[in-house]
């Protein structure tokens, strides 16, 4: 395996063990799937893929096997988005049921379950360009091997660039919620996910310096056992 791949983790055949998608951007990449086992052994597939794009993990159709949102950015029309299904009890990608759909522009994929309903979706983050805001979308997962037009969600509240998303249940409820830290000593935003009202858009002061530390990285995660509400770990940086 080459040094020039990247490792895309998740359960993709929905048998409890992590499997790693290494992808290698471009036409003549080859990519390998190493398909996790009992014992942490891995059994090796080759694959292809054939292309530049920006990943993203998540299980979008709720059948508990993660997919792999295959996203392209810029405008060029023989590179669509399509969706690799994840097959449970298969180490095999659903290629019949791919879902393919063309993003314009530059984004950034963010994904979580922000309608509750147990199938992940993807929040679309705009980039601003040419000094025009940024308009900022949802694709809500469903069980049909689909995502649902955003328009049906509510209104999606826009963010200017510079933001960093952190994404984790942190009110406990059945929606995911996306954290903005704002960039320098720009206010936080938070928006938080209320089923099919789309977001709750609520902006705070900056984190201070104790909460937030420039050498430190955020992980989200429920480190403290607290049911099932997410926290912030502030990691340090090695020197």
């Amino acid at each position: 395996m080459t040094l020039d791949r990247s490792p895309l983790v998740g359960d993709y055949d929905a048998n409890g063990f992590s499997d790693i998608f290494w992808y290698g951007p471009g036409v003549d990449a080859s990519d390998e799937v190493w398909w996790g086992t009992d014992g942490g052994n891995f059994e090796v597939e080759d694959d292809s893929v054939r292309g530049f794009y920006r990943p993203a993990i998540g299980d979008f159709n709720g059948d508990d096997a993660d997919d792999v949102l295959w996203y392209a950015p810029g405008d060029e029309d023989d590179q669509k988005e399509r969706v690799w299904w994840g097959t449970p009890g298969k180490r095999t990608f659903d290629s019949t049921g791919i879902y393919e759909r063309q993003v314009s522009g530059s984004y950034v994929p963010v994904v979580g379950d922000f309608d509750g309903d147990c199938c992940m979706d993807i929040l679309w983050l705009g980039s601003a360009e040419d000094g025009e805001d940024p308009t900022d979308v949802v694709w809500l997962g469903g069980s049909d091997l689909t995502f649902s037009d955003e328009s049906t969600w509510g209104k999606t509240p826009q963010l200017m660039p510079g933001y960093a998303p952190l994404v984790g249940n942190f009110d406990g409820d059945c929606c995911d919620d996306v954290f903005f830290l704002g960039p320098g000593r720009r206010a936080d935003v938070q928006w938080w996910g209320s089923g099919n009202d789309g977001f709750v858009r609520i902006a705070g002061p900056a984190l201070n310096a104790g909460q937030r530390l420039s050498d430190t990285a955020p992980v989200t995660g429920n480190f403290i056992g607290r049911g099932n509400r997410a926290e912030i770990l502030w990691v340090r940086r090695p020197n």
